[in-house]
């Protein structure tokens, strides 16, 4: 909806001093380079107390791709459903929201399943097996917990694979705003927060399909610039 240089006046470039929605916009447009580059998977959550804005990150971060309240999943699946939801936004960037909805019990795995990209083993009612599911993703996510506090109430422990496969971001930017560093385009972080709910419900998936076409023309230039970017 909308035109990209829309998304860029009314919603990127004002929020270029934003760290938090900055690198969420940077997660989502990595998903795409993870084929390219031959990189696994993995995630990013963002994590602090309750009415901070963290989802506000989320949104923008969707409007890459497609209308935030269609495009953000949740949490609360069960594993064949994430199967599902990791496989059809393969090469891409899948938005998770509020990681407490997710089964205590289940949401180790759920994370380790998203970030290694292996569906499970399921054989046929005839006979064989069936063909299993396979991804590539970035993903983003959010909650006022931790992986490792969640799955504590389950009498769980988080080990070094499942650590490494989601890294943890302060959704606190520590300037008494939340998620915010500053005021860009409101006088309140309420009203910044609404302000930008609007905003990406008016703009939103040209950028996505501007950057494939980018990736796609000059390939062997972005392989090589983002390989000297990781060194």
């Amino acid at each position: 909806k909308g035109e990209l240089e829309q998304w860029q006046e009314f919603i990127s470039k004002p929020l270029t001093g934003q760290s938090r929605i900055v690198t969420s916009l940077c997660i989502a447009f990595a998903g795409a380079l993870l084929k390219p580059l031959s990189i696994d998977g993995g995630g990013f959550h963002i994590v602090g107390k309750s009415s901070i804005g963290k989802s506000i990150s989320l949104k923008v971060a969707s409007t890459v791709w497609g209308k935030p309240s269609e495009y953000v999943k949740t949490w609360n699946m069960t594993k064949n459903a994430a199967e599902g939801a990791a496989a059809m936004h393969n090469d891409g960037f899948l938005a998770l929201d509020e990681i407490s909805q997710a089964d205590k019990r289940d949401v180790g795995q759920l994370s380790y399943l998203y970030a290694n990209g292996d569906g499970k083993g399921r054989g046929k009612a005839s006979g064989g097996n069936r063909v299993t599911e396979k991804w590539r993703v970035i993903f983003l996510s959010n909650g006022e917990e931790t992986l490792k506090a969640l799955m504590a109430q389950a009498n769980q422990k988080t080990n070094a694979g499942m650590e490494v496969r989601l890294c943890h971001i302060d959704g606190d930017a520590g300037n008494g705003m939340g998620i915010f560093d500053s005021l860009a385009i409101a006088e309140t972080p309420e009203e910044q927060a609404q302000k930008i709910t609007d905003l990406t419900d008016k703009y939103y998936g040209t950028a996505g399909i501007k950057w494939l076409q980018y990736i796609t023309d000059n390939k062997s230039d972005v392989i090589k610039s983002a390989n000297k970017f990781m060194n």
